[in-house]
């Protein structure tokens, strides 16, 4: 996959149509520190431009795999411009995630809005929770985002208390 490329091009979208986003996923990771393969551009943006977005996508050659209030997932025949997954904010979430995002390096000559690592730490809980298997991959990429300072682990640890997944927290913060 062709990631300068591909973040060229929604990045470049986002900011023409004037659409809050940040980068999540991998690549977000890699921007705080923890360097793996990743298959797929990761995105999160207001669940007010969803409709758009997909549009967006389509009209550059994506395919639209799912698309639920909460996602959207597409992919190109073009292996260069591989897969592309939006997760949608609803109004309250985007407020306190785009609030904190900055500006980080992501690929040689790319920077873009990234969420907090925090934030990133819990959206990996989702992702552990709705597909049990990638434990063991996302666990890593939550131990190094709780070893970003300034991180509010005890937020982060109530959030995935929430979810059900305390002892996974736990788990993962004993694996240091």
């Amino acid at each position: 996959m062709d990631f300068e490329r591909v973040l060229r091009t929604f990045i470049g979208f986002f900011d023409e149509q004037g659409i809050r986003y940040v980068v999540i996923g991998g690549l977000a990771v890699h921007a705080y520190g923890r360097l793996r393969p990743t298959k797929d551009a990761d995105f999160g943006v207001d669940l007010d431009n969803q409709r758009r977005v997909i549009a967006f996508a389509e009209s550059v050659g994506y395919e639209t795999i799912n698309d639920s209030r909460a996602f959207s997932n597409h992919v190109h025949a073009d292996p260069t411009m591989g897969r592309v997954d939006f997760m949608y904010f609803d109004e309250m979430t985007a407020a306190k995630i785009f609030a904190v995002a900055s500006e980080n390096r992501l690929i040689e000559g790319i920077s873009a809005r990234v969420a907090a690592p925090g934030h990133l730490a819990m959206m990996k809980a989702l992702s552990m929770k709705n597909f049990p298997q990638r434990a063991l991959y996302e666990g890593d990429d939550v131990r190094v985002l709780l070893e970003v300072p300034g991180v509010n682990v005890a937020e982060v640890r109530e959030y995935y208390e929430r979810q059900g997944l305390l002892g996974l927290f736990d788990a993962i913060r004993k694996a240091r």
